[in-house]
């Protein structure tokens, strides 16, 4: 799965640097899933395996192959548990209360299930989309020029995405309330506001976001996370450490989140099953996505020679040569995290001053890459230095005028 977001910005020492971050949803791994099985949610289809991202919402649950089709299974009204006809060439996947949406990797997108609202009547054009949400019966997307489109019922405008509708990079669909990440870090939330779901306590330095049944979870730069709206199950109320996460989704009552380590956090209720235990199965840590439902949770494991392999290491970061080099006055820096992680990206020169910043907070795992322009600085050797965890990897470049 691949997203593009571009940020521009003005270091001290008035470099001009462009951050530009693909991020490829590249490891594959099996489903462990646990919570009600009254529709058969928690039998995951033969062969458990090569699995890149999964959702659930409804009773129903949806998987992303690593070959880019897609598994479904669960409760199948309305044919949501049934995969599209035309099942290939998928990239990204969302479940919604009784529908589906899935993008293609020519930026179009599929949907189906319930479509009593027209929740599954993508507007035209169908094109030029780079990710999509579903929500209780309506449905976010969003353009390439980081615009939002958004369709199905407009209860209480979850629909009406505030002006400037530009510059998002990142979207969630809650039960009847919708959310926005904006290149700048900020959230824009809007919809049904019965628990004070519209109550950003702090709208600003956040990384990704999810909207359950009436209330928010909120990822910041520092691994904390901000919750928010309806509390009646105490979703709104993170487990103390509230550190170290990476990953998080929300649905209904419940809240679950990632830990830098793998730990799998759970809190909150299952809206179809308040008395059910939310306990979090031992095979569930060492994920490396989590995503829950009405009825069930559900995490991706990394899956190995037939075995699960937990632990994540430094050697899964890679970091290559900057290219190209010499340069003048472009060159860029590519590197892989196989896990959400913080990441420090720093230049120095010969004489190890620090000269500029090009990344300090979390990013999301996969490829990234990012362009320098170092425009403001003489001729001469300059480092750049990846810092992820206790990993540090430092190379050479040269810039040349």
């Amino acid at each position: 799965m691949r997203t593009v977001a571009k940020l521009c910005f003005y270091t001290t020492t008035m470099l001009f640097l462009t951050v530009c971050c693909s991020f490829a949803q590249s490891q594959a791994g099996s489903v462990v899933i646990w919570g009600s099985n009254t529709y058969g949610q928690l039998n995951v289809p033969h062969p458990n395996r090569d699995f890149i991202s999964i959702s659930t919402s409804g009773a129903h649950v949806i998987g992303l192959k690593s070959d880019n089709t897609i598994v479904a299974w669960g409760e199948n009204s309305w044919g949501r548990a049934t995969a599209p006809a035309d099942n290939a060439d998928f990239v990204a996947i969302s479940a919604g209360h009784c529908h589906n949406l899935a993008l293609k990797s020519d930026g179009s997108i599929v949907a189906w299930g319930y479509n009593a609202y027209g929740q599954c009547n993508v507007p035209d054009p169908n094109s030029d989309f780079i990710a999509v949400a579903g929500g209780g019966y309506h449905s976010l997307a969003l353009k390439s020029d980081g615009s939002i489109v958004a369709f199905g019922q407009n209860y209480s405008g979850c629909n009406d995405v505030p002006n400037p509708n530009s510059g998002f990079e990142k979207i969630s669909a809650g039960w009847a309330h919708s959310v926005g990440k904006k290149l700048d870090g900020t959230i824009v939330v809007w919809g049904d506001n019965t628990y004070g779901e519209n109550n950003i306590p702090d709208p600003n330095n956040y990384i990704s976001m999810a909207g359950g049944g009436g209330h928010y979870l909120a990822l910041r730069n520092d691994g904390s996370i901000e919750a928010w709206g309806n509390n009646d199950c105490l979703q709104s109320i993170v487990p103390s450490p509230n550190q170290n996460f990476v990953a998080l989704d929300a649905e209904g009552r419940g809240s679950i989140a990632l830990k830098h380590d793998g730990t799998v956090i759970y809190w909150g209720c299952y809206e179809a099953h308040p008395d059910m235990p939310t306990g979090v199965p031992a095979e569930a840590n060492g994920a490396f996505l989590v995503t829950t439902g009405l009825e069930c949770s559900a995490v991706l494991v990394p899956f190995q020679g037939g075995t699960v392999e937990a632990n994540y290491t430094p050697s899964t970061i890679d970091l290559k040569p900057a290219y190209p080099n010499p340069f003048n006055p472009s060159t860029s820096i590519d590197f892989t995290l196989e896990q959400t992680d913080k990441v420090k990206l720093i230049i120095h020169n010969i004489n190890g001053q620090q000269v500029a910043v090009l990344q300090d907070g979390l990013m999301e795992r996969g490829s990234h890459t990012v362009d320098f322009t170092a425009s403001g600085l003489a001729s001469g050797v300059y480092t750049y230095t990846l810092e992820v965890g206790s990993f540090k990897q430092t190379k050479s470049f040269t810039l040349v005028k």
